[in-house]
């Protein structure tokens, strides 16, 4: 879990592989929540805590984490640079059948 925590987020600060690793850590905050803050979940989902759900750091953490998988990363991430450079490399279609070369 602690190279995925500290590796995941060198990752996620450089915007390289962001959907994967945000998925794959917010299983981790998953487990957290359903392990370490236990008590603070059901307190809060039930209204009987004191806390609300936006006080609990694996919670908040799980939120946005989700939104990277959705969102993917930013216009400053190496996964945008990377998607250009490959959307430059493509050449469209055209139906026609390049000559075979003899050698």
């Amino acid at each position: 879990m602690a190279r995925l925590e500290y590796y995941g987020g060198l990752l996620l600060l450089l915007g390289l592989l962001t959907r994967v690793v945000s998925l794959l850590l917010s299983s981790t905050m998953i487990v957290a929540l359903l392990t370490a803050h236990r008590d603070d979940l059901v307190g809060a989902l039930t209204r009987t805590g004191e806390i609300a759900l936006s006080d609990l750091p694996p919670f908040v953490l799980l939120v946005f984490l989700s939104w990277l998988v959705v969102r993917g990363a930013g216009a400053l991430s190496i996964d945008r640079l990377i998607r250009r450079a490959m959307e430059k490399g493509k050449v469209p279609p055209t139906g026609d059948v390049p000559p075979k070369s003899e050698l």
